[in-house]
């Protein structure tokens, strides 16, 4: 004998009403979501709420405090321009310096290798001082603008 299965009995089934019922959870969710917002809020009464409404779509909203664009620059942002700090790596033989990255700068000897952070507005900045105290750019390094 060929008996059907009871359709209560198959897993599609079972997928199946589990499916229908998170769509109707979902739109119930929604639907909840949608009452808050049309509601009246902060308590107000009916026509509080409606009388409120109405006033903040004719009040013009308040202007902010324009910013004079042209003043000059703060002391902070001064500092924090001031306060960047630049990694660099010198061979005392050859008198050259090199950004950290630099692949001639891996190959200096312990003995002739000098590490230094120096702070300054910019690297061009922190470059000269190195180059004050008697240092020369390397070539591969500082030839692509570091």
């Amino acid at each position: 004998m060929d008996e059907k299965k009871k359709a209560y009995t198959r897993p599609w089934f079972w997928l199946l009403i589990i499916l229908i019922v998170s769509v109707i959870i979902k739109a119930v969710d929604n639907a909840e979501k949608v009452e808050q917002l049309l509601s009246p809020q902060d308590n107000y009464g009916e026509e509080e709420y409606i009388t409120a409404s109405k006033k903040a779509v004719t009040e013009e909203p308040e202007q902010p405090e324009q910013i004079d664009e042209t003043a000059e620059t703060t002391a902070e942002q001064i500092t924090e321009t001031a306060a960047q700090t630049f990694h660099f790596i010198m061979n005392k033989s050859t008198k050259k310096y090199h950004t950290e990255h630099c692949t001639a700068a891996a190959k200096i000897t312990e003995s002739k290798r000098e590490e230094t952070d120096i702070e300054a507005s910019s690297v061009e900045a922190a470059k000269q001082i190195l180059e004050q105290q008697g240092y020369s750019p390397c070539t591969r390094c500082n030839s692509v603008g570091n």
